[in-house]
């Protein structure tokens, strides 16, 4: 090769270099202004965003997080943007109750399917986040959201795991929404209900006592035009004090002034007390109650008059939309760590696209049989909070003009508890 050749080749080479260089700059160039712009929307963002390394050390943490967690107020370096980059995430909450900050590494340890936390003495929030192949965990995947009381105000966090490209564990962001107004609004509400409803009793209570007399004849017989007026006055006292009761139910859940005795509970023998409650009920309307429990059936833990309450919701729903010569049956059986309960019916049948909404308050499907019962729409939301409270399920099966099955599990009772008023 000549010199004239070799002189060549270099500048084709340095070209080459020099479009690899100017290609590498504009690609830097975008990255940077994405950068930028990324950095400008979690800035501008009203919710709080904090983005945890695979140690617990924090990556990131927006303004919003820093004024919803107090940080503002701990001094002006405080409050910059990296004076907490790298130290461990519980020093982001550190104005947060202990309380508050066990609920919150229970949620890390959820995240990635631990059995439980055992990380108090650690100064990070997230060090159960050392997610590997080593370390024989599934790749994380469910979200978590709980609530954080950080001195007056109330946060809600929302815990989700961040994957990389190779689908490997690479932190947990946390977004931060202030529900402190919103909890104050819905306090009020339910105290206002609460009060409303109590009010309303007293006087619903002498009514009803006082239509029951005059229809035993207490003040003299009827005419049977009077005893029909009665009647509807009776009937429609009845329907106004379940609505008083259900919303007192809803107010009370929903303060979380709701307990439960939980006991060690015979489902079956629950389950054949309802059955002849209702005897009568069915027989009027022509309707057949058949059982497929099996046999040997382990106990529950759970509140035998919170249980009651479940399966009547579900029974009267059952025999009220099912037309006569219709079939109710009730089914109980194991299923792994919980007994599942199924109260199936011929009935009409629920649309699919009405299926989840009826689960919310006040929702009654738009159907001319639905229309024609008596009802709140409050019984099922209440039921199905019942038995999440439990720490079981309620979910729906069901087919226009075939019929519905509703289905709940409960806790097995382990051998190993003990239960209040054990010796």
């Amino acid at each position: 090769m000549n010199e004239n050749e070799v002189h060549i080749a270099s500048e084709e080479r340095v070209g080459r270099i020099r479009e690899q260089a100017e290609r590498l700059g504009r690609m830097l160039r975008r990255e940077q202004s994405i950068a930028v712009q990324h950095k400008a929307v979690l800035a501008a963002i009203a919710d709080g965003v904090v983005l945890a390394g695979v140690q617990g050390e924090v990556v990131l943490a927006n303004r919003a997080a820093r004024g919803m967690l107090l940080l503002e107020t701990l001094g002006e370096s405080a409050g910059k943007e990296d004076a907490f980059l790298g130290q461990p995430v519980t020093t982001l909450f550190a104005a947060c109750s202990p309380e508050s900050l066990a609920e919150l590494r229970q949620a890390v340890a959820s995240i990635l399917r631990l059995p439980g936390d055992n990380h108090s003495e650690s100064p990070a929030v997230v060090q159960a986040l050392a997610y590997g192949p080593e370390s024989g965990q599934e790749p994380p995947h469910q979200p978590q959201r709980v609530m954080l009381s950080c001195q007056e105000r109330v946060i809600q966090a929302a815990l989700t795991p961040v994957l990389d490209e190779a689908q490997a564990f690479a932190g947990v962001v946390v977004v931060l929404r202030d529900v402190t107004t919103e909890r104050e609004v819905a306090k009020a509400k339910n105290d206002f209900v609460s009060l409303v409803s109590h009010e309303l009793r007293t006087p619903m209570t002498s009514i009803k006592g006082y239509t029951d007399l005059m229809i035993k004849g207490a003040v003299g017989e009827l005419n049977p035009q009077q005893r029909h007026f009665m009647t509807i006055v009776k009937s429609n006292v009845d329907r106004m004090a379940d609505l008083v009761s259900d919303l007192l139910d809803v107010s009370r859940l929903e303060a979380g002034r709701v307990r439960l005795a939980l006991e060690r509970l015979d489902l079956a023998s629950v389950v054949y007390r309802i059955s002849e409650e209702l005897t009568e009920t069915l027989r009027q309307r022509e309707l057949n109650l058949e059982f497929d429990l099996a046999p040997g059936l382990p106990r529950v833990r759970a509140d035998r008059g919170r249980v009651i309450q479940v399966l009547l919701n579900l029974l009267s729903n059952a025999y009220r939309y099912t037309p006569a010569g219709g079939t109710i049956t009730i089914a109980v059986h194991p299923v792994e760590d919980s007994v599942q309960v199924d109260v199936a019916d011929t009935g009409i049948g629920i649309p699919e696209k009405d299926q989840e909404s009826i689960f919310e308050r006040f929702y009654r499907a738009d159907h001319p049989v639905v229309r024609e019962q008596a009802g709140t729409g409050l019984g099922l939301p209440i039921a199905r909070t019942l038995i999440e409270m439990h720490g079981g399920k309620l979910w729906l099966r069901s087919e226009i003009n075939v019929g519905s099955t509703f289905s709940f599990t409960l806790p097995l009772y382990g051998d190993d508890e003990t239960m209040p008023g054990d010796k």
